[in-house]
This record gives C-alpha cells, sequence and structure tokens, in this order.
C-alpha cells in the first residue's frame, strides 16, 4: 500500500517539474550566441519583482534581448499604447538614447520609445510590441495565477491581444522559440499559432 502511495505522489511532483529551467547564466550566454557583439541585456517583460517564483523567472519565454539602456528606462513600468497629451514624455531612441529637444521627430514615432515618469507607463517601439505581448499571453497561458498582477502592471490584456495580432512572429522569433524548447523543454504557442489569443 505505502509503495503506491510514493508512487503516486512521486508522479504528481514529476507533473509539475517538466519544464527544464536554465540558469541566468546559461540564458544569457544562449541570447549572446543569437545576439553577438552586442551590448544588450536580458530582460523580464514580466518583471521579477511581480513573480513570487525563482523558477518562473527563468523562463526564457519571458526574456527578451533588449539593449542596455532601454531596459534601466522599461524599469517596472506597464506597457501601453497611448499617453494623456499633458503627460511630460521622454522620446528614446532604439537604443535608449535620450531625444533632446525633438531632434529628429516626426508624425512617424513607431521607432522610438516613448515614456511616462510621472504614469510609470512605456510605449515601446513597434518592433518589440508584437514580441512583449506574446510573451505576456504566453506567461498568462503558462501561469494563470499571474493574470491578475500581469493585466494590472504589465500590460492590458486587451493590449496585448491586439499588439499579437497586428505584429505576427518574426523569423527571429521563430528560430529563438525552438531553441527554447530545445533547453526549456516547451514552446510558446502565441509564436507557433499567430491565431490563438486569449
Amino acid at each position: 500500500m505505502w509503495i503506491y502511495i510514493f508512487i503516486f505522489m512521486t508522479l504528481c511532483m514529476n507533473i509539475g517539474s517538466t519544464l527544464h529551467y536554465m540558469s541566468n547564466k546559461g540564458i544569457r550566454d544562449l541570447y549572446k550566441q543569437l545576439h553577438p557583439g552586442q551590448l544588450y541585456t536580458l530582460e523580464h517583460v514580466v518583471p521579477k519583482s511581480i513573480i513570487n517564483n525563482n523558477n518562473y523567472t527563468r523562463d526564457m519565454h519571458n526574456i527578451l534581448w533588449v539593449p542596455s539602456l532601454i531596459n534601466n528606462h522599461r524599469d517596472n513600468y506597464k506597457f501601453v499604447n497611448i499617453f494623456d497629451v499633458n503627460d511630460p514624455i521622454i522620446f528614446l531612441d532604439y537604443f535608449g538614447n535620450k531625444i533632446k529637444n525633438g531632434e529628429g521627430l516626426n508624425d512617424d514615432l513607431s521607432h522610438m520609445y516613448l515614456k511616462s515618469n510621472l504614469r510609470r507607463e512605456i510605449i515601446p517601439i513597434q518592433s518589440m510590441q508584437g514580441k512583449i505581448a506574446r510573451s505576456c499571453l504566453y506567461f498568462i497561458d503558462t501561469y494563470p495565477e499571474y493574470q491578475n498582477i500581469i493585466c494590472e502592471k504589465v500590460i492590458d490584456l486587451e493590449l496585448a491581444n491586439e499588439w499579437h495580432y497586428e505584429n505576427p512572429p518574426t523569423k527571429f522569433e521563430i528560430v529563438k522559440n525552438k531553441q527554447i524548447f530545445k533547453h526549456q523543454g516547451n514552446l510558446n504557442l502565441f509564436i507557433e499559432n499567430p491565431k490563438l489569443y486569449i
């Protein structure tokens, strides 16, 4: 009888441990192979400060490789797509350098980050919006207990679905997804199936 209880408990414990999380150094080394010679850093799309599980913070589907200054500017700011016109806005180039006095600004702001320190919000460049959305949708789907806090502090669910739809997965995302599968043992289904929504 005791042997059956032990086997049952062992099976139950193994169900929750099917993912193989890499160390932060291992993740960093993998990204350096994918982006050689760049001054980038690991950014947790769902910030580590709101995740109370060490394994979840090492989930590679929640990590993007971004310029170091962008990671510093993003901090734990919420992703949005619009600001109040009265908010003081900081304009940042692709690498996170502040654009002073509106130099080089035109009607197309899709190649810049916009940041509001007052509201603790940031609008990412368009080329990152789909990646951010799919990372958040994956996190909500994989760890549903975080849905409310992600929608409150990281990105609204409607906006995540909108960015996912408007910015389909890139070739790099598809390759990265397969590389993560080799190391971690799971796929981001929102990259595999762009028509999938929450």
